[in-house]
């Protein structure tokens, strides 16, 4: 089941059954039912089924959007936000390791990225997902990106696709690590990458760059 798809279930089925309990407790302080015209019943319901779900949507949605442990209990074995950390190698066979920053939502996943040598954290490319796609049931990540040469003058800008597997122990836990490749669509060559989670928290890109170097290799 998706999060939007769990999201307005559990809605769903909080409205209804706070709807009921009402309409079974606070009864006896309205006018009778049987006093009121069955157009007149059924406005009462629709009225009090949809503003209860409206309100459970928003201060659901408030604190998933506010707590990062709300989203993890939420999104579960779907949950990647974090600083992540790997390395790949070139066709030049110059090594360059990567900072990705996940920011997620109920509906979404950012990622923004750069990837520099082991001796210069100054950014080698920089890229930041356009769309993304996590099937939670397979343990898989795919995004398209734009990812940005810095090291030419002047910059190029263009496109490319990545592919990552979650490494879990069970289809019910969060990875901790993911493998897989991105390729850039100017060359189509696939570059393998291994990542690793090294905080939930958004890292700054040179602290993050050198806990990199220390801890992943390509």
């Amino acid at each position: 089941m998706s999060p939007m798809a769990k999201f307005h279930g559990m809605i769903t089925t909080f409205a209804i059954g706070t709807t009921y309990w009402l309409l079974l407790h606070v009864s006896k302080f309205i006018p009778p039912g049987d006093s009121l015209p069955p157009w007149k019943k059924a406005i009462a319901v629709y009225v009090a089924s949809a503003g209860i779900y409206s309100l459970s949507a928003t201060v659901l949605r408030w604190a998933l959007d506010r707590w990062r442990l709300a989203r993890q209990v939420f999104l579960e074995a779907g949950y990647l936000e974090g600083t992540w950390i790997g390395c790949y190698t070139l066709k030049t066979g110059e090594k360059l390791y990567t900072v990705e920053h996940f920011e997620q939502t109920l509906d979404r996943l950012t990622i923004t990225g750069q990837s520099s040598t082991a001796t210069e954290s100054r950014p080698r490319y920089t890229w930041t997902s356009k769309s993304s796609d996590i099937d939670v049931e397979h343990g898989a990540l795919t995004y398209a990106y734009s990812c940005t040469d810095t090291a030419v003058v002047p910059s190029v800008t263009f496109d490319g696709i990545a592919n990552f597997k979650f490494t879990r122990p069970n289809s019910m836990t969060p990875p901790l690590k993911i493998h897989g490749h991105s390729g850039d669509l100017i060359d189509m060559i696939l570059y393998p990458n291994n990542e690793m989670l090294l905080s939930r928290e958004q890292v700054d890109f040179v602290e993050a760059w050198k806990e990199a170097v220390l801890k992943t290799t390509c």
